[in-house]
């Protein structure tokens, strides 16, 4: 009920602005922050009929089109952002996105590319570092992977399991058991009932 009645008077205040462009930025990305990403593809889509060029529009198109998993459509839309955005109103989080939606793409080459600006550009976020570790492992660059993942490691967030699994996993293509085995002896600690780690010990 909340939500519906935010969404009401959003759309009533576009109307009594003239269709703002402001007040319609500010609507789209309160759908996208409440996770109502069809929603908000809908309602973006048609204020793109009247202001194609607006940049922020398509990062919202993009971000929402990732989240709802439809990557073709979120590659398009950040086409249209790179387009008509200036380099000076790029985000850390445009590049973190553009690096999510190459990789849902499979396009390994530009999410490692993405990925690297942006945490280049957000040396804190954790998420960042393990999303540009994983894109690195599944370039089979092995040891730019664990270099990544040692560096996730000294964050505050803890290690995720999934963490644990890929450093094992590039520690045991880059032919170093002895280090693959501890890491996926950690793996099972923290996630004793899944059978991968001791799959990969065995």
């Amino acid at each position: 009920k909340q939500y519906e009645k935010a969404t009401a008077e959003f759309k009533r205040y576009i109307d009594l602005n003239n269709n703002d462009s402001r007040a319609k930025i500010t609507y789209g990305g309160f759908l996208y922050q409440l996770k109502e990403y069809q929603t908000a593809i809908d309602e973006v889509s048609v204020f793109l009929i009247q202001d194609s060029t607006n940049y922020i529009y398509h990062r919202i198109l993009a971000y929402s089109y990732h989240e709802a998993k439809k990557p073709k459509e979120a590659q398009n839309a950040l086409n249209n952002f790179w387009k008509y955005a200036g380099s000076n109103k790029v985000t850390g989080m445009d590049y973190s996105y553009a690096g999510k939606i190459a990789a849902a793409n499979k396009d390994t080459a530009n999410a490692i590319k993405y990925f690297k600006t942006s945490v280049a550009m957000d040396t804190a976020n954790a998420d960042l570092q393990s999303e540009y570790a994983l894109a690195l492992y599944n370039a089979k660059r092995n040891k730019d992977s664990i270099a990544e993942y040692k560096k996730r490691m000294t964050m505050v967030k803890p290690f995720s399991p999934l963490d644990y699994y890929y450093l094992g996993r590039a520690y045991f293509a880059d032919g170093d058991f002895k280090n693959a085995d501890t890491t996926f002896a950690d793996f099972v600690r923290v996630q004793p009932k899944s059978p991968d780690g001791y799959l990969w010990r065995a």
